[in-house]
């Protein structure tokens, strides 16, 4: 047991050290380790360190954006720690591939995530109709709306649920946002469409 120990503290201290010698702060070095050993509270410590002492480093508001503010589902503060790291280095790479391109996967992920769980539940009040659950699928939706403001599929079914929850300003509201970002798509003109005729405006 203790040569195990030891050989796990001799292995931690050689990935330091290479890592130091790869021009990562001692913060930063701190915070991947703590990431790979999935230590989340630690990992969150040293990144908002490393970022004091690396206010440029764009791989560091990457990595707080995902494993500190999505994690917690504050999607405004992971927009904005994205958006920081890409006028920070636009030509920043992490782990060989560019932050621009991880950044829209890394967006796309929480958007499917959030859309499909919003989904679920907007069909589970649809077998109940429970006003309750409509709220929390309009939460989700809302959710979703700030993780990727420009994906125009989450509105239109965010207008349709307005609609179902007895709010037809806010259902007009989205909706025209909804076909605003996708003006040539069926679906959203379809729903607006419908919305508006179903409270009289023809």
């Amino acid at each position: 047991m203790y040569y195990k120990e030891l050989l796990k503290n001799t292995i931690t201290l050689f990935v330091i050290l290479f890592l130091w010698g790869c021009g990562s702060s001692a913060e930063y070095t701190t915070a991947k380790m703590a990431i790979q050993d999935e230590e989340w509270e630690k990992a969150e410590e040293f990144l908002f360190k490393a970022l004091e002492v690396e206010p440029a480093n764009a791989e560091v508001m990457v990595q707080i954006g995902y494993h500190v503010h999505a994690k917690k589902e504050q999607w405004a503060d992971m927009n904005e720690m994205f958006d920081n790291a890409l006028k920070a280095n636009p030509e920043a790479k992490m782990n060989s591939r560019p932050i621009s391109e991880l950044i829209k996967n890394y967006r796309n992920m929480f958007w499917a995530e959030n859309y499909n769980k919003a989904v679920r539940t907007y069909n589970d009040y649809k077998g109940s109709k429970d006003k309750s659950i409509l709220q929390e699928a309009i939460d989700r939706f809302e959710q979703t709306v700030e993780i990727d403001p420009n994906e125009g599929q989450t509105y239109s079914i965010l207008s349709t649920s307005y609609y179902e929850l007895g709010n037809n300003e806010k259902a007009i509201e989205i909706g025209k946002k909804a076909v605003d970002l996708m003006p040539n798509e069926f679906q959203p003109n379809m729903a607006l469409g419908q919305i508006l005729s179903f409270i009289g405006d023809k």
